[in-house]
């Protein structure tokens, strides 16, 4: 399920507001040979004022829409940034630093190479220390 989401939010909702954006004025043009006579007959300064605000909300919802884009999110299992558009994953301390590094990926989780931290990830199997095989000094020998 998470999946089909993470698809639908990268291909299909800017592809859809792509498609509501452009829709009013395709209408607009569609039909145009209706609405020339009703243009006509309203005053220049009117209209102006009409475009002009109609610019200005394109303008503030572009700046809304780019204020609050999320270039990275969260990954609360590994502590890790991931990058929204590329999936590359970042350092936590050095993001907090504002020199986000990426990290690289290693066999059971991940290592920032800036500040040599470790990040394990859980959904990888965890390594396996064999303890050294010393002999016992107390030992009696015979």
């Amino acid at each position: 399920m998470n999946a089909l989401y993470e698809f639908l939010k990268k291909w299909w909702l800017p592809s859809i507001s792509l498609l509501l954006a452009s829709t009013p004025p395709s209408v607009a043009l569609y039909f145009q040979s209706f609405l020339l006579p009703l243009i006509s007959q309203v005053s220049p300064v009117a209209i102006l004022w009409v475009c002009t605000m109609l610019l200005w909300l394109t303008l503030l919802l572009f700046a809304y829409i780019f204020i609050n884009r999320q270039i990275f999110k969260w990954d609360e299992t590994t502590g890790t940034w991931i990058d929204n558009k590329s999936g590359i994953r970042y350092c936590a301390k050095c993001k907090v630093k504002e020199n986000p590094s990426p990290l690289k990926n290693e066999n059971f989780g991940w290592k920032c190479l800036a500040c040599k931290s470790y990040f394990p990830d859980p959904n990888r199997p965890t390594p396996v220390v064999e303890k050294p095989n010393y002999p016992d000094p107390f030992a009696r020998h015979s």
